[in-house]
């Protein structure tokens, strides 16, 4: 539009001259009227259609606007609706509170939940179809836990160990009478503080300065009533064969809570090798021995 307004300049320029000198029109006045016209009607056009690109960007600015909103909008409810559902993990966090005090029956619900959803983790990573793994069979059940009451971790042991002649007298090697989990190197040193009143040996299997080969010699030379160690390096001693639960009488899942109120069962480092553990080593074992081995949390 610029343009064309720079061309017709060239044509409003006054006066007209033809080829005779007698054939002198003077169009000043008409010219200036003519250019006033000229202008109003460019003026005109031009306000108008500067109002409309105006209103067509403001338009635009406003949908725009919407647009972005809306999608703020959604992206702020989405983000509500991911706080006020919470996941599976913070769900078994929640239910690991003071798991060691409920009934039997809700030990069992718990546990079997988190087996199943470690589960279902591990086979999403492998790509298999969770259909055919999603299920574990047989299913934990009230009667495969012993429970206790006790206020602290020392009663509820006594409540839930063998008698201590059973332990004295214990004669398997490579399969302690009691096995407790716990969730790191530095909680299984003091639970084995715990367990001095006991006066019995105890197998120390964790990692912290001790080597696998070195425990495979304890646990094939010695019988040991009594063993503490973390998921790992008790699953890496089952595989090797230097431990097992044949004659194994109770498995003892430690309910300690960490500072970020994790245990054994729900801290990330520990929960699929803990998961994996009684999946592989200790259902197998109590399906075949329900009355025999028995698992309970202290």
């Amino acid at each position: 539009m610029g343009d064309d307004l720079g061309s017709d300049d060239e044509y409003l320029t006054g006066n007209l001259v033809g080829n005779d000198d007698s054939d002198v029109y003077d169009f000043t006045a008409k010219s200036a009227n003519d250019k006033s016209v000229l202008k109003a009607s460019t003026v005109a056009t031009l306000d108008d259609d500067d109002d409309d690109d105006v209103e067509g960007r403001t338009n635009s600015k406003r949908k725009r606007k919407q647009n972005t909103s809306e999608q703020e909008d959604q992206a702020e409810e989405q983000t509500k609706k991911a706080k006020n559902t919470p996941s599976r993990n913070k769900v078994l966090i929640e239910a690991s509170r003071n798991i060691e005090h409920d009934p039997a029956q809700k030990q069992a619900a718990f546990l079997w939940t988190t087996l199943v959803h470690h589960h279902q983790l591990q086979a999403g990573k492998e790509g298999e179809e969770l259909e055919d793994t999603t299920t574990l069979q047989p299913k934990l059940q009230g009667f495969h836990f012993v429970s206790s009451q006790g206020p602290t971790m020392e009663s509820r042991l006594r409540d839930c160990m063998p008698s201590k002649k059973q332990l004295k007298t214990w004669k398997h090697r490579q399969s302690p009478c009691v096995i407790i989990v716990c969730l790191s190197a530095r909680r299984a040193v003091q639970v084995l503080k715990e367990l001095t009143s006991y006066k019995v040996r105890a197998a120390k299997l964790f990692a912290k300065h001790l080597q696998v080969s070195e425990q495979q010699q304890w646990l094939r030379d010695t019988p040991f009533p009594i063993a503490v160690g973390t998921p790992h390096r008790l699953q890496v001693l089952c595989e090797k064969g230097a431990l097992n639960l044949k004659e194994t009488k109770m498995v003892i899942l430690d309910a300690h809570k960490d500072s970020k109120s994790f245990t054994v069962c729900t801290l990330p480092d520990t929960a699929p090798h803990c998961s994996e553990f009684l999946r592989e080593q200790v259902l197998p074992a109590i399906m075949a021995r329900p009355k025999e081995l028995k698992l309970a949390f202290c």
